[in-house]
């Protein structure tokens, strides 16, 4: 029973590292088409759209990773 919740607290570290590193891509993602929006006046529209959908995306994803932290780790 130990080895197999063991196995399950190293799974979910994991899980945050690999969603911390996702949740980072987002941002630089978000980051970027904010740059392009700024630089490409004829696709504003799209790459502003872009930029917030992975803003929103960044934010949901820190929760969930906050919350898998406190449950597993807390």
């Amino acid at each position: 029973m130990k080895r197999k919740y063991e196995n399950i607290l190293s799974l979910a570290r994991l899980y945050v590292v690999q969603m911390d590193a996702l949740v980072n891509t987002q941002k630089l993602m978000a980051d970027t088409f904010s740059d392009l929006a700024q630089k490409s006046h004829e696709l504003i529209d799209e790459f502003t759209i872009n930029s917030e959908t992975q803003k929103q995306i960044v934010k949901h994803g820190e929760t969930l990773s906050c919350k898998i932290y406190l449950n597993f780790f807390i």
